[in-house]
C-alpha cells in the first residue's frame, strides 16, 4: 500500500503541476509561494505527529474513503476544466490535493532523516516546494509546448488517479 500511496503523491503533484502550467507567470509566483509557505508550515504539524500516526491514519479503512472521494472530487474538476475552452474561474484553480501530497513526503522524509533540523527541514521544506511549482511547470511547457497536449495530459493524469482511487479504497472494477 505504501508504494501505491507514492505513487499516488506523484500522479497528484504532476496533475497540479500541468494545472499550474496553464496559469500566468504572475499566478505560478503566487501559487509557488502560497504552496512554498504551506510547507514550511505544515512541517511544524508533521513533526508533533509521530509516523506511526500517520501511516496508521491513511492505512484506516475511514481515512482511505474520505482521501478517495477527495481526490475524486479534485479529478472530476480537472477533467471538466479540460473541456472549458475560455477562462473560467476553475481556471485559477490549481488543485488543494498537492498540499496532502507534499504532507506525505514530509512525513517521509522525516521518518527518512532522524536527527535532522526541525527548522532546516521545513525550510528545505519550502524552497524544494517553491521551485518544484516553478521549475516543474516550466519543465512540462518545455515538453509539451502546445496547451491542447498539456490539457490532453492533464485529462489523462485526472483519469490516471480516479484509477488510483478505485486501488486505494479497494473496491473491486
Amino acid at each position: 500500500m505504501k508504494s501505491i500511496e507514492m505513487i499516488l503523491a506523484i500522479v497528484v503533484t504532476i496533475s497540479f503541476l500541468l494545472k499550474v502550467s496553464f496559469m500566468s507567470r504572475r499566478m505560478q509566483l503566487v501559487v509557488a509561494l502560497v504552496y512554498g509557505v504551506f510547507a514550511w508550515l505544515s512541517m511544524g504539524w508533521m513533526t508533533h505527529i509521530s509516523h506511526d500516526v500517520f501511516t496508521q491514519a491513511l492505512a484506516g479503512r475511514p481515512s482511505l474513503l474520505n482521501l478517495g472521494v477527495c481526490l475524486t472530487i479534485e479529478a472530476i474538476v480537472m477533467m471538466a476544466w479540460c473541456f472549458t475552452s475560455r477562462p473560467s474561474p476553475l481556471t485559477y484553480y490549481p488543485g488543494l490535493l498537492v498540499a496532502a501530497a507534499v504532507c506525505y513526503v514530509q512525513a517521509q522524509l522525516l521518518w527518512l532523516l532522524p536527527g535532522s533540523s526541525f527548522t532546516l527541514m521545513a525550510w528545505l521544506s519550502a524552497v524544494g516546494v517553491f521551485l518544484l511549482t516553478l521549475l516543474g511547470n516550466r519543465l512540462l511547457c518545455w515538453l509539451m509546448p502546445e496547451p491542447p497536449l498539456r490539457k490532453e495530459m492533464l485529462f489523462i493524469v485526472s483519469l490516471m488517479v480516479l484509477l488510483l482511487c478505485i486501488v486505494i479504497t479497494g473496491v473491486p472494477i
